[in-house]
């Protein structure tokens, strides 16, 4: 069962929850390996690219994906995805 409310899938790819909010309810941090991705627009996330490739599409823009390149997504981004990407992705408190 799908359960990372700042990740929706469109195609496969492996998530792994690093921290959760069991740990803490101050954050969550996910490890995004490959696949295709958006996010929610409903709140505001932090990305880290961890590996070279993929890209990072917003209104029709394409941006190549570098390790090291950080990104702060603020909330009601529309239409964001993330491709065969390698990130962490840093998600605000819990609700």
């Amino acid at each position: 069962v799908y359960n990372h409310c700042f990740i929706q899938p469109i195609s496969k790819g492996e998530i792994i929850e690093i921290v959760g909010y069991k740990d803490t309810p101050c954050f969550m941090l996910e490890k995004v390996n490959g696949g295709e991705y958006t996010l929610n627009r409903d709140y505001f996330v932090c990305i880290v690219v961890t590996e070279d490739g993929g890209t990072m599409e917003n209104s029709g823009i394409i941006t190549s994906l570098k390790r090291g390149d950080k990104y702060f997504i603020s909330a009601f981004c529309e239409d964001l995805i993330l491709k065969d990407a390698q990130v962490l992705i840093c998600c605000p408190p819990e609700l």
